[in-house]
């Protein structure tokens, strides 16, 4: 509560990350947490790939957070990420650590990311997406970044 009270005095939100071996995993625990911290400064850093993790209705999920969502991770997931995770460790993200090359370029895995950014739309969401590199899979993260983002735009194009 101090932090968003001290970001707030200069104007600025806090975003929590859900993220696997952590407190905020699930659609319910993220709004949880944010009724328990309850200041209006605090918003979340939404990780669809985390929150697929734990969700089996994306969309829905999704929309019941919209309204908190002030920042967007996008990136995609591997088919079976979920049943590894089941045989990890949860509850820290030691535990969850290898699960890391789960996490896949755009449209190389199994999420539906256009419903997912449809889901958002509907709700309102115009804020900032940022696709993050969470497993490099190209001689460098210029040439990773070029590829995702040839990725993003066709995603893009494929909901209008």
């Amino acid at each position: 509560r101090e932090v968003c009270r001290r970001a707030g005095a200069f104007g600025l939100e806090v975003a929590v990350h859900n993220h696997a071996g952590t407190y905020v995993t699930t659609a319910a625990a993220q709004l949880r947490f944010l009724e328990e911290v309850g200041r209006p400064e605090v918003g979340l850093c939404l990780d669809v790939a985390h929150l697929a993790l734990f969700e089996d209705d994306l969309p829905a999920a999704i929309a019941q957070l919209a309204p908190h969502v002030c920042y967007l991770h996008v990136k995609d997931l591997e088919a079976g990420a979920r049943e590894t995770l089941e045989r990890l460790d949860g509850e820290s993200l030691e535990g969850v650590a290898p699960l890391g090359p789960a996490y896949t370029d755009l449209g190389a895995g199994s999420l539906d990311l256009a419903s997912v950014l449809d889901a958002l739309a509907c709700q309102g969401y115009r804020g900032w997406a940022t696709i993050e590199i969470e497993t490099l899979r190209r001689s460098t993260f210029l040439e990773q970044a070029r590829e995702n983002a040839v990725q993003f735009a066709a995603i893009l194009a494929s909901r209008k």
